[in-house]
């Protein structure tokens, strides 16, 4: 999978199929000298054996546990399991799969072998940048023909990676197009005429939020500071019979996670309505549902994606309803600050082709037409560089080349002590630090690791130098000084300039 928003998702699905969950006695009555063992979501946790053998869930910020009938190993033993993906089924990242192909690093490739005799089911695929369409084309394609493996593109959106017309690929869904046709439960209107400041923009969402006073809300908007002074505006309105709550990567993975699964839980209930505001990380994967979407420009296929949100089960009476604006600042429209121009290119031609509302059954004959278009005018530099350097066994060149995360701007990790846990997890982190093994400080941090993550953010440097302990590359935020840097609602806040932050 893409991103890790939904990795927990998706492997909450396999683990409940493959471990169903017992009542059983729970382990925790007694205190733990591990603190994460001692948080409410550890206990929460506690269910029947499992087996990594059968199932794990591998990439950087996950728990580092390997347990067998009769055995649970030692972190350091379990990290090297984990990172060899000793099991049947891997729940991983795009990352782990493409650098384990394209690094010249011993840490990616000892889970090389694992690709051979294997089924890989890539989903939300449209997440690979196109810039790496053919190296990923390549890669995949001598996987399958000298490796006896199989690939599974899974998308609402899918891309031309591989193209069906020259029996590269073999849909699954044989009426594919039957079913799209079928489909009628929202109807997107974009906006794209003139850009819109934010301030006009909140004079539509006033008007609509008071004029659909039972509709749930999804708006999603390309940067923080945007977000931020929407979800200030719509909550300074104090609306009636209304739920806020905002989503960013600003605000802990912990709360974050805990919002998503209270948004889904209060799916179809009789309680007050949602108006959520967000950032693009709600767009794949993330089982949320809203009656009305709001989206600022963004590429097509992201378009597609939140569309996805809004009456996602149809089981709304009316249809529901995706609108898309073009949204700026005083310097630019906020697509600006982190889109690829070739991409929003392509949409606005395709999108000002149509006149007035696009039905969902039209969705499938847009997608098509765009995503030829990319395909036609892109450039492809990019991979095939990446594809000189595999000719010439120049590995590190490649490793260095391939970056399917872009690093545009300096970042720091802070960790926010934001309840009581957190507090004991960083007092023994402290500890960790000064443990003088090397072996044993590692195998101590492994045993937090996946409990301190669950505080940690990631903030543009330019926001973080009075965090940022001396001799460490990480930033603090204690629970004394937390208002000061932390608002419980937004996440971490920063300096008001007016900049679009690429941040999401």
């Amino acid at each position: 999978m893409p991103f890790l928003s939904i990795i927990d998702q998706n492997y909450g699905v396999f683990d409940g199929v493959i471990f169903p969950k017992e009542d059983i006695e729970s382990e925790t009555s007694k205190p733990s000298d591990n603190p994460c063992e001692d948080s409410e979501d550890a206990i929460k946790s506690k269910v029947a054996h499992k087996d990594s053998r059968l199932l794990l869930k591998h990439h950087h910020l996950a728990d580092v546990s390997y347990e067998t009938d009769n055995e649970e190993y030692e972190s350091d033993k379990s990290l090297l399991l984990l990172e060899g993906w000793n099991s049947e089924i891997i729940v991983t990242t795009f990352w782990q799969l493409f650098n384990t192909l394209f690094s010249n690093r011993n840490k990616q490739l000892r889970k090389f072998n694992k690709l051979a005799n294997a089924i890989i089911i890539l989903d939300e695929v449209q997440a690979v940048p196109h810039r790496y369409w053919q190296l990923i084309h390549d890669a995949l394609k001598l996987l399958c023909d000298k490796f006896n493996s199989y690939v599974i593109l899974i998308t609402a959106t899918q891309p031309l990676i591989f193209e069906e017309g020259k029996g590269e690929i073999q849909e699954i869904a044989e009426r594919k197009e039957e079913y799209f046709r079928g489909l009628d439960r929202i109807d997107l209107m974009p906006m794209v005429e003139k850009a819109l400041i934010l301030d006009e923009f909140k004079v539509i969402l006033k008007k609509e939020l008071e004029e659909w006073r039972d509709k749930d809300f999804l708006i999603v908007l390309n940067t923080i500071n945007s977000s931020k002074n929407i979800f200030g505006y719509v909550s300074g309105l104090n609306l009636e019979n209304t739920k806020m709550c905002y989503l960013s990567t600003g605000v802990v993975p912990k709360e974050r996670l805990k919002r998503i699964n209270q948004i889904k839980e209060a799916k179809g209930s009789a309680g007050p309505r949602k108006v959520i505001v967000s950032t693009q990380l709600i767009e794949a994967g993330v089982d949320i549902d809203a009656d009305r979407v709001y989206r600022d420009f963004a590429p097509l296929d992201s378009i597609n994606q939140v569309a996805g949100r809004c009456n996602r089960g149809s089981s709304k009476k009316e249809k529901g309803v995706v609108s898309v604006f073009i949204l700026k600042d005083d310097r630019n429209e906020f697509y600006k600050y982190i889109y690829d121009p070739f991409l929003i290119d392509k949409t606005l031609e395709i999108l000002r082709l149509k006149q007035g509302p696009i039905k969902e059954s039209e969705f499938l004959e847009l997608n098509n037409r765009y995503f030829k278009a990319v395909k036609r005018g892109m450039g492809e530099k990019d991979s095939k560089d990446s594809l000189d350097c595999i000719t010439g066994l120049a590995f590190k060149d490649l490793s260095e080349k391939f970056k399917l995360i872009e690093d545009d701007f300096p970042t720091v990790n802070v960790f926010v002590e934001l309840d009581e846990t957190a507090e004991k997890i960083w007092k023994e982190y402290l500890d960790i630090r000064h443990e003088m093994n090397n072996l044993e400080r590692t195998k101590r941090y492994l045993k937090i690791k996946k409990c301190f993550s669950d505080y940690l953010i990631s903030a543009p440097k330019k926001f973080t130098g009075p965090l940022v302990m001396d001799d460490s590359n990480i930033g603090h935020i204690s629970r004394v000084e937390l208002d000061n840097f932390y608002d419980k609602e937004t996440g971490f806040r920063r300096s008001e300039t007016g900049d679009g932050s690429v941040f999401f």
